[in-house]
């Protein structure tokens, strides 16, 4: 098994809540993957591979339709399970049952949308600041670092680092100490 498929069982946010919605998907990628996030008109966020099974188009690209996504290019549709339900160029009693796009789990908290590619061995991180009405919440990024996780996890708790490389932002040159 190799890294990222180690994590298809974890929760990831892959989008804030509110770039979700409206008649146009999602595009994201996840561990390498393209995929697809879109809403429900009752809100259910819904996520899946970014791919229609049929000539291979982003599904990103369509819209959606009667809670479905439809593929831009012959128009299939899928239902949020990554079933097809409609090929129009044929009778819906046709479409076979092997039709279907692989979807994901997901949810929405914290102004999040969270998605599991597999299974989720854990529930989504408990997160009581991004609930807490007196703190601030300020998105950033994405950023695409050119380095493995080890990294990025070291870079964001190097602290010594930070009076250096962040003057007058993290930390004070005259007080370079990291404390316990």
């Amino acid at each position: 098994m190799v890294f990222p498929e180690k994590l298809s069982n974890c929760w990831h946010p892959v989008a804030y809540s509110e770039e979700i919605g409206g008649e146009s998907p999602f595009p994201a990628k996840l561990l390498g993957e393209s995929i697809v996030v879109w809403r429900e008109e009752n809100g259910q966020p819904h996520a899946m591979r970014d791919l229609c099974i049929h000539r291979g188009t982003a599904l990103s690209l369509g819209h959606l339709v009667d809670d479905c996504i439809v593929c831009p290019y012959h128009g299939w549709r899928y239902d949020s399970t990554g079933a097809c339900v409609l090929i129009p160029q044929t009778t819906n009693e046709n479409v076979p049952s092997k039709a279907r796009v692989d979807s994901y789990h997901c949810q929405e908290r914290y102004g999040l949308i969270w998605v599991a590619m597999a299974n989720p061995i854990y529930p989504l991180p408990s997160v009581p600041e991004l609930e807490n009405d007196d703190w601030q919440v300020i998105h950033t990024g994405p950023y695409e670092w050119d380095c493995d996780a080890s990294r990025q996890v070291e870079n964001f708790t190097d602290f010594g680092h930070f009076p250096w490389v962040h003057p007058g932002l993290l930390g004070d040159v005259n007080r370079p100490e990291v404390p316990d």
